[in-house]
């Protein structure tokens, strides 16, 4: 009984990876942006499209002395 149950779970575990990548999705806008906060996203521009960035990156507000 335990080499059929065996057999049964190796024959749905090869089944299941055989088939479970089968549905093919295109994805598009996993972000509304190239960037996420400060860092890169995986976005890509569209062809003829333009992006300005501002990006204000202040040091320590209190100093040196910690405010």
């Amino acid at each position: 009984m335990k080499k059929y149950l065996g057999l049964l779970f190796v024959v749905g575990v090869l089944f299941q990876a055989v088939y479970a990548q089968d549905a093919r999705e295109v994805v598009t806008e996993s972000f509304s942006g190239t960037r996420v906060l400060s860092n890169h996203s995986v976005e890509m521009l569209p062809k003829r499209s333009l992006e300005v960035i501002i990006a204000h990156k202040f040091g320590d507000i209190a100093g040196a002395s910690g405010g």
